[in-house]
């Protein structure tokens, strides 16, 4: 399993470095009020993820990535991805870095078990 290892985000021409620690997990389970797991599993049966979430993760990805924003620079950041039309991919890239720190076990153990069922 690989712990906490980070992904790339650009945006604004600004690289950051997204990382779930298990610090910042726990933050983001606070500020969503549930289990990261209950999130992931609601995306998993097609329910679509809410703008808020995708913000919260932003937040705390950055912040385990040792980038620290107050409010209003996550606003302008978040915008800013918004604007760049990067929603998407940005949403791709957290949940590869939510993969990356083992949070959810070993994406490749995840897949051979669901390539069987």
């Amino acid at each position: 399993m690989i712990l906490e290892a980070d992904e790339k985000m650009k945006i604004g021409g600004k690289e950051y470095k997204v990382r779930f620690t298990v610090k910042s997990i726990f933050n983001l389970e606070k500020e969503l009020g549930e289990s990261l797991l209950v999130t992931l599993g609601r995306l998993q049966n097609g329910v679509t993820i809410p703008l808020h979430t995708v913000y919260s993760l932003l937040r705390w990805g950055l912040a385990g990535g040792g980038t620290v924003l107050s409010d209003d620079e996550l606003d302008n950041l978040f915008t800013q991805l918004m604007a760049e039309g990067k929603f998407t991919s940005a949403s791709v890239t957290l949940f590869k870095a939510i993969a990356k720190s083992g949070a959810i076990g070993d994406p490749k153990k995840i897949m051979a078990v669901r390539k069987k069922t």
